[in-house]
């Protein structure tokens, strides 16, 4: 899709907000001292019942203020998007801070590549600890700006909407905020984003998250620091679900085809078994999983390429989500027992199992003895070492870690 954007284009930005005013008043700060200052700044107040309005108008002009029933945050969005005037559009979260050029350095990309829809840089996370003192840590760098960007992020969200600079057309082009997502609306989001329009990385960072222990949510839906992680895990299955349904196979591939050969039938299978499973879709990576095997075995492939087992590295790395929740995967655990053919069993188990070695090494190092344990148990239930009454084992030590739950995000 073409774009075209003014030399002169404006920014706005605006930040949604509940109940936050004893964060606000930093992340607006942060935005009033930006080397370019944004062209218009809104505040969109999801009905909070603190003293926000009171923070706001602190400010002053500087700052607009719209306030409305609650919604929840992608009401929220979608409400600062009717009411900003520029074109780029530019949101920050009510708890983090702008880097002081990050507006600059963002704005500045766009003008100079005017067939990107976005682009994005880096971020790191900190703490204010109870002494005072901030406690700053490192994210992990940020994915490659090229073709490849889509299937990057199915497999793990790393651009957060405070790193990033979207036109408001492209905001158009895809509809707005998901209304029924009060958590991960903004990937849910990106990911219709980079589907249709290609993103520009930036080096250096453009934020920093704030850590806390605040309540998530929206009025209807509050989510406590308790039960974050599953939540997330929840609408983020909830998107996948949908993907599965509307992307075609070929999407699943670095480079998309028109046709298929058998190794990218395989490859996209095996990519987006690996994609849903990281998201504790376990039935639909259970049936990708049977097809890929059913392909390779109709073909005589009884060995895969080192770049699908790559891909299936992926499934159980630290970030998965799935592998938190292999315990509730019974499925999937069955398709793996059940693959007839000897040497594509041990490749698929054998790369499924390499990264679990590590964590346990890292959970013994740390003396995480019930993660210990769980992780023990996966990698028997996966294994090629030990051969199946080990795999069985394996299985049998899930089931019960699972019946109990003992072990669940």
């Amino acid at each position: 899709m073409g774009l075209k954007m003014e030399l002169g284009s404006g920014v706005t930005a605006f930040i949604p907000t509940f109940n936050r005013s004893v964060f606000l008043k930093e992340a607006l700060s942060s935005l009033l001292r930006q080397t370019r200052r944004p062209d218009e700044i809104i505040v969109i107040d999801d009905g909070s019942t603190d003293d926000t309005a009171q923070v706001v108008a602190s400010f002053g002009p500087q700052v607009a203020y719209v306030r409305k029933l609650n919604g929840g945050k992608s009401s929220a969005l979608n409400l600062g998007l009717q009411r900003s005037s520029h074109e780029l559009i530019y949101i920050l979260d009510d708890d983090d801070i702008a880097a002081d050029d990050a507006i600059e350095r963002l704005a500045g990309a766009l003008q100079n590549n005017p067939g990107y829809g976005f682009v994005y840089g880096g971020y790191d996370a900190f703490t204010v600890l109870d002494s005072g003192t901030i406690s700053i840590e490192t994210r992990a760098p940020q994915p490659p700006d090229d073709e490849e960007l889509p299937i990057v992020l199915m497999h793990r969200n790393l651009i957060l909407q405070p790193s990033m600079l979207v036109r408001k057309s492209c905001y158009e082009h895809v509809g707005p905020f998901n209304e029924e997502f009060v958590r991960s609306q903004d990937y849910e989001m990106l990911l219709r984003l980079v589907r249709v329009f290609k993103g520009k990385r930036l080096d250096g960072l453009i934020f920093h998250q704030r850590q806390h222990t605040g309540i998530r949510g929206s009025a209807a839906m509050p989510i406590g620091v308790q039960n974050r992680t599953r939540t997330w895990g929840d609408f983020n299955a909830k998107i996948f679900s949908s993907i599965y349904a509307s992307y075609s196979l070929n999407e699943y591939l670095p480079h998309p085809a028109t046709t298929l050969s058998n190794e990218d039938h395989i490859t996209a299978l095996l990519q987006r078994c690996v994609i849903v499973g990281r998201k504790r879709l376990w039935h639909f990576a259970s049936n990708d999983l049977r097809e890929a095997c059913a392909v390779a075995s109709q073909f005589g492939i009884h060995q895969l390429t080192p770049g699908q087992l790559v891909i299936l590295q992926r499934m159980f790395d630290p970030w998965s989500t799935g592998l938190h929740d292999l315990a509730a995967g019974g499925d999937f655990r069955s398709t793996l027992l059940a693959i007839s053919d000897p040497a594509l069993s041990r490749q698929i188990r054998a790369a499924l199992s390499q990264p679990l070695r590590d964590q346990i090494r890292d959970a013994l190092r740390n003396r995480a003895a019930r993660t210990s344990l769980y992780l023990l148990a996966c990698l028997l239930c996966i294994s090629p070492s030990g051969g199946m009454g080990i795999n069985h084992l394996g299985n049998l030590a899930l089931k019960m870690i699972n019946r109990a739950r003992l072990y669940r995000v």
